[in-house]
């Protein structure tokens, strides 16, 4: 019996889950460094299945435009890149994105990624870059690969998560930015005491839970070595112990080999 295959139904194009997958650049008349996806749902259209038609998604390229083709006007540095502002947003300007700034293994931060990392957050032996401070800000808590940045208490005249903005220069305002800066008010002051009196013992839990973990492994490193040397060694005098023992007998063996002269069979 031959079997009925069932028609696939429709991608439904308004549902904003819908996965936007990349097509042929051609498609799009050419992306630069961009990339050519499925088109964003028609909010004003009732249909389900009819697209607008793919379009380039120029993130993290420098460039903006239908096409990637026009250069980002904000001058980023060490490596981040210029973000245009967000689709529909009256008054929105460029940013610079700074996930991929690192030079050297270094971090950067800052409204162009200006500020390098002064001071690293991370447990030792963390491969992740993403919670340090800048310009002389301290750690708020040690955090590990998979735990989020804990913003940093900053010195004077500057703010941020990172402490990677002027005082007064970050987006927003500074709003919901979770930094304190010792120039703020006397509450922005005893909030970050607060702060750091509250996450001061987890974070010396965590230097001591590095330490000892560090001491554990070179502590059991240091046995292992002991015991390698011992068998080592002990093999040595086994292998030498029998060698001699093997010497002894075969020089035995070629003495009793030797003849001897019988004083009653000598012809007087």
């Amino acid at each position: 019996m031959a079997s009925t295959l069932l028609p696939m139904p429709s991608p439904d194009y308004r549902n904003p889950s819908f996965p936007r997958a990349l097509v042929v650049d051609a498609d799009c008349g050419g992306c630069n460094d961009g990339k050519c996806i499925e088109p964003k749902a028609d909010a004003s259209s009732s249909s389900t299945t009819t697209p607008l038609g793919p379009t380039c998604d120029c993130a993290y390229t420098g460039y903006i435009g239908e096409h990637c083709d026009l250069p980002c006007s904000k001058e980023c540095e060490n490596g981040g890149k210029c973000v245009p502002a967000p689709e529909g947003e009256e008054g929105g300007s460029e940013t610079c994105s700074c996930t991929k700034a690192v030079v050297d293994g270094n971090p950067y931060a800052g409204l162009r990624c200006e500020y390098g990392a002064t001071k690293s957050c991370m447990t030792l032996g963390s491969i992740s870059k993403h919670s340090f401070c800048t310009n002389g800000g301290d750690c708020a808590d040690i955090v590990l690969d998979n735990e989020m940045h804990v913003d940093c208490i900053c010195p004077e005249g500057y703010e941020g998560p990172h402490c990677e903005y002027l005082a007064g220069e970050a987006p927003n305002g500074g709003m919901g930015s979770g930094s304190t800066s010792s120039s703020s008010s006397s509450t922005a002051t005893t909030v970050a005491g607060a702060a750091l009196a509250s996450t001061g013992e987890s974070a010396s839990e965590r230097r001591l839970d590095a330490t000892v973990f560090v001491l554990i492994i070179a502590f059991a490193a240091f046995i292992g070595m002991l015991l390698l040397a011992f068998f080592v060694r002990a093999r040595r005098r086994r292998t030498e112990a029998k060698r001699r023992e093997r010497q002894a007998r075969e020089e035995t063996e070629e003495f009793s080999m030797i003849p001897t002269n019988d004083p009653e069979t000598e012809i007087i």
